[in-house]
């Protein structure tokens, strides 16, 4: 099951006025960003483009995402959404098809979030690589990546907290079995799970806090080392690898709550 958040669960301003004046400042900035698109579109004329001139029409909405990520560049949330953009027209976008989510009502990504810590990222978390295994089996990586974004982008969309905080991400690999590291260790399979990263790291506009994998078998780590190259430096040496009997202990030392695994 997937807990998503509510629009009642964001982060709750301290003031009223405190309030406006930041909303006010993210709408100037995301105007500012609207105008920068349409001279870039013009100058450039990106793959995408029709992806970003609905971007444009749908202000406040995902474009504002882009500038909170970037810290209130105009210019560099601009320079996000093209990227974003060039890769939803090469097939990484969001996607509404909902069948590469889940196996036999069973979900690959659960969406933990507590209503009463408004500062806390929720955490997204792949419990079962089984599920994974078996989706792999009736729909290209592609196509779970981009219901996956879907996902995320509904997420993001409704918690101005997780615009802000970004979410925290948790795989639990014990599940991981030899078939499944072999099929995505085949080149292609290794290319698509790189360009995801370098999509969902660079040009999605949702941060990540923490990055945990728990249980990682012995054959993942050449998987990793070739991963890791597609992730900014500081993300991949900051991901944890912990391990079953103290990962649960851990989990909760990081995240405050039992219930992760």
């Amino acid at each position: 099951m997937v807990d998503h958040c509510s629009p009642e669960d964001v982060l709750t301003p301290r003031t009223s006025e405190h309030s406006s004046l930041l909303a006010d400042e993210l709408s100037r900035k995301t105007v500012d960003t609207m105008f920068l698109l349409q001279k870039l579109l013009a100058a450039r004329q990106p793959d995408g483009s029709a992806f970003i001139l609905r971007l444009i029409a749908q202000v406040p909405g995902l474009l504002s995402c882009f500038v909170t990520a970037r810290g209130g560049d105009a210019d560099a949330a601009a320079e996000q959404v093209i990227a974003y953009a060039s890769w939803c027209a090469a097939g990484l976008g969001p996607s509404d098809d909902l069948q590469p989510l889940s196996v036999r009502g069973d979900s690959l990504l659960h969406i933990l979030s507590d209503p009463a810590e408004l500062d806390v990222p929720p955490i997204a978390v792949v419990r079962d690589m089984r599920v994974l295994n078996e989706l792999l089996q009736t729909h290209s990586f592609e196509a779970v990546v981009g219901s996956h974004v879907a996902v995320l982008e509904r997420l993001l969309l409704s918690s101005p907290a997780v615009q802000r905080h970004g979410v925290s991400v948790v795989q639990d690999l014990s599940q991981m079995s030899l078939s499944l590291v072999t099929r995505v260790s085949d080149p292609r399979m290794l290319l698509a799970q790189g360009r995801a990263a370098r999509f969902l790291t660079t040009a999605f506009p949702l941060k990540l806090a923490n990055v945990v994998i728990v249980d990682a078998p012995m054959i993942f780590s050449g998987l990793w080392r070739v991963v890791r190259q597609f992730l900014p430096a500081e993300l991949a040496n900051s991901t944890r690898f912990l391990y079953r009997p103290h990962a649960k202990r851990e989990l909760e030392r990081i995240f405050g709550r039992a219930d992760v695994l």
